[in-house]
């Protein structure tokens, strides 16, 4: 951020134009990920809240931002909790908002919120049967975006008409936007076919 301007990548969002900065996200490196986003904008961001790997809550150290410790590689009841807090953040949102959504390895199982008519442990059981026969990321990623309220690109139209900036840090080969994480905030290429 520079004079009121936030930057990224070709953008430049002057900050006073939002209303409300609202941080979401999760991942292995989410923890980091938010303790330098709330290092970088202080009092701009208004909540957040993200979802980081069990056992790691003590090394990061968040005002703003609300961390909330979730299951890897099997998602977790304390997974969906944080999922449903993000949605309810961002519920709301107007053109005024600005949506920060921190994304990195590991989201899709730390980000769970199971479609209407899956329940959690069935989400659990069909992961798990994939992981045992080898499905490779491509696979187990396109399977997760169909179970899933917010993989898939729905985390981003859950937040319109908000502006939504996707922060990602990659551990897919190739980095296929709509693969990582099982891209929340990316358009979905597969099919549920």
């Amino acid at each position: 951020i520079d004079k009121g301007v936030l930057k990224v990548g070709g953008m430049q969002l002057p900050i006073d134009r939002f209303e409300r900065v609202i941080v979401i996200g999760g991942g292995k490196a989410a923890g980091y990920m938010a303790q330098e986003t709330e290092m970088l904008l202080g009092e701009y961001i208004t909540e957040g809240y993200v979802n980081i790997l069990e056992g790691t809550l003590n090394r990061f150290k968040t005002r703003r931002i609300t961390l909330n410790e979730a299951g890897h590689p099997l998602p977790t009841d304390s997974g969906v909790i944080g999922v449903e807090k993000m949605t309810s953040l961002i519920k709301e949102s107007s053109s005024r908002d600005l949506v920060i959504c921190l994304i990195s390895g590991g989201a899709s199982a730390l980000m769970p919120l199971p479609k209407d008519g899956v329940s959690l442990e069935e989400q659990r059981i069909i992961i798990n049967s994939l992981l045992r026969a080898g499905a490779n990321i491509h696979e187990l990623n396109c399977v997760r975006k169909h179970l899933s309220k917010v993989k898939g690109g729905q985390l981003a139209v859950k937040a319109y008409p908000a502006t939504v900036v996707s922060l990602i840090i990659s551990d897919v080969v190739g980095d296929d936007l709509d693969v990582i994480a099982s891209g929340p905030t990316a358009p979905d290429r597969s099919t549920y076919k």
